[in-house]
Order: structure tokens, then sequence, then C-alpha cells
């Protein structure tokens, strides 16, 4: 456990600060996606402290969208002087990596308790563009096993022609990219979607979207149609196979043997390209959660499908489908994808295999 006193004038994130040796010089070159991301991780911790009936790290609200923001200091992630909390040393060697780039020292112990799973997870409902369902309702069920072997193994429905293609456009000064893509992805947008990931996870603000502009202004339009509600559906649907496909020829092609499907070893070496011996076995633990988590059947690969419904599942923040993922989401997310435990994530994982591949 990392012990954190809260000191005079203090809030949580100075004290974090503090208790990392940072300087208020320090603190100010750290971009506030990054102390979004902290705070979400501090956030974890706390459902965790509620699961396990220990004491709360902070009261009042949570919203990391206000940190930063000098009108929520008296609302939100509340401390007080002399407050002493303790975070688990795996989600403080996160922060501690966010932070300074160095990752903590984790110490294990006999005695840790695994992570209840939350009474309340949700199985969350797509939120309707001006009362008109995008795709279909997402009605709450009971979360299945992530391991649901035979459930995804019919053979896959002739793919539908669409003119629709992927857009991957940064939301700050990049051109938007418009690749002619076939529905099955290809390398180039792979390779282009790939690089705008990486920037999203370095905290740079950053959009793909799977939409046209034409689609992104029917969405906001007023009364649609049967018919509009039809196209979004439908660009939606080819819009996250197209990325999907993408990436798992991305990933398979540069780490793996250019198969139709991700091994887990060339998962791996994917998510540490780059790093070191030492930080990529820190990871160990994290990748191979999220292996599992995007491995849907649980037969050891991931496949174009998995990938792409995974993808679709990032583009739901709380329960809004944009047609988009965005630093933001992205962060919201991330809390969530190496948990070893079921959450709302498989919820809206489940959800979105079904959506772009029915009882498949």
């Amino acid at each position: 456990m990392a012990d954190i006193t809260i000191q005079q004038g203090q809030g949580i994130t100075q004290a974090i600060a503090s208790n990392l040796g940072l300087s208020k010089a320090d603190c100010k070159k750290i971009d506030l996606s990054i102390w979004q991301q902290v705070m979400t991780l501090v956030d974890q911790n706390n459902i965790q402290n509620l699961n396990n009936n220990r004491s709360t790290l902070f009261s009042g609200t949570n919203n990391v969208d206000k940190i930063g923001d000098k009108s929520s200091y008296d609302t939100n992630f509340l401390v007080h002087t002399g407050q002493k909390i303790q975070i688990e040393d795996g989600i403080w060697s996160k922060i501690k990596q966010l932070l300074t780039g160095n990752a903590a020292e984790v110490k294990t112990s006999k005695n840790t308790q695994q992570t209840k799973n939350s009474s309340d997870v949700r199985a969350s409902q797509v939120e309707t563009l001006n009362n008109e369902p995008v795709l279909e309702e997402l009605k709450p069920s009971p979360i299945k096993p992530l391991f649901a072997g035979g459930i995804f193994q019919s053979k896959a429905k002739s793919p539908v022609k669409q003119p629709q293609t992927p857009t991957f456009a940064s939301s700050a000064s990049e051109a938007n990219i418009v690749s002619e893509t076939p529905l099955q992805g290809d390398l180039k947008t792979g390779k282009r979607a790939n690089e705008l990931f990486n920037k999203m996870n370095k905290g740079e603000d950053v959009k793909v979207s799977v939409i046209s502009d034409e689609i992104e202004a029917l969405m906001a339009k007023p009364n649609k149609s049967s018919e509009d509600i039809k196209k979004i559906n439908q660009a939606l649907s080819d819009g996250y196979k197209k990325l999907g496909g993408s990436m798992t020829q991305f990933i398979s092609s540069n780490y793996g043997d250019g198969s139709e499907n991700i091994s887990k070893e060339a998962f791996i070496k994917w998510q540490t390209v780059g790093l070191s011996e030492q930080d990529a076995k820190f990871l160990e633990t994290s990748n191979n959660n999220l292996f599992a988590r995007m491995d849907i059947d649980g037969d050891g690969k991931i496949s174009q499908k998995e990938m792409s419904a995974f993808y679709y599942a990032l583009d739901f923040d709380g329960n809004k489908c944009n047609g988009s993922i965005d630093t933001n989401s992205n962060i919201k997310n991330a809390v969530f994808l190496d948990d070893p435990n079921q959450n709302e994530f498989d919820a809206k994982l489940g959800y979105t295999y079904k959506a772009l591949y029915g009882d498949e």
C-alpha cells in the first residue's frame, strides 16, 4: 500500500504529487488528461475499498472531467487535512508511471483480497438520438463469463457492400484522412489508426471516427426518419468492422504470422513494443487480462470480429455512442480493460458483438 497523508492546503492531487516528490513546476508540465487518468485510477481504488469494506479515499463527487476546474474544488474528490489515504500497490505503480514515467515496485501479499465484483455492474443501454434508437436498444442482461466457448462459433454472414468509409481524424490540428477501406479492413488504415491510438494513449487530443461527415450530421438531425436510423446503423456497423479488420491485419502482419487472427504472442508484442524488458514484465498481468477480455470466445486468439466489437465498445461513453473514439472516452474505459474481474465494459463488449454479428 502507498500511504499518503493530506497536508495543510493540499487536495488529493497535490498530495499525490508531493508523495512522488513533484514540485509545482513539475506538475504544471503534466497534461490535464494525465491527471484525469490518475484520478480515474484513484476512483477505481476507491471502488475496491468500498467493495472490501475499507475506508473511502475521498468524499463528494468523482467527476474526472472536472479535474482542474477550480469551481469544483469544494465538491469533487474531497479530502481533509490530516487524512490518511491508502492506494493499492498495483494502482499506485500505474499512477507513478503516468506522472513520472517510472513504475513503482509492486509488492504482493498473500492476504490481499481479490476485488469483488461490484453489485451494481451495469449492462448499459444505448442512448437514443431524439428518441430514435441507434442500432437496437441495449436491454440489461446478466453478464456472461469471459470465456463463453461456443457462443460465437457459427459461420459469418455475407458482408453487405457499403460505400461508407471510416475517417481517422484528430480533434486538434491534423487533417481528416478518408480511406477507401474494404469491409474487411486493410493495412494502410490499420497503420494510420494505430498511430492515432498511440497518440491517444499519450494523452494527445485525438479522435478516431468511423463515420463520415454526412453520417455525423445525420446523427445530429432532429426528427430522424426510420430510413435515417437505418443508414446510421449501417454506417456504424460497417465502420467498426472496417476499423477492427484493419487493426487486426496491422497487428497480425507486424507482430504475428499475418493470419486472420491475433495470437497472444503477437498481441503482447504489439502492447510492449518499444518497452524495456523490465517494463514489459511489469505490464504482463495487465496485458494478459486485457487479452482474455478481448478473446470473447476463449479460443486463445483475437479475431477480426472480436477486435471490431472491442473498438465499438470503446465508443460508448456512459450510454452514448458517437461513431468515434476520442482521448476522453479512451481514458474513461482504461481502468476497466485490465481488471481481472467482470465489469461494465464486459457488458458493453457483449452487446457490441451481438450488434455487429447477431448470435454468431
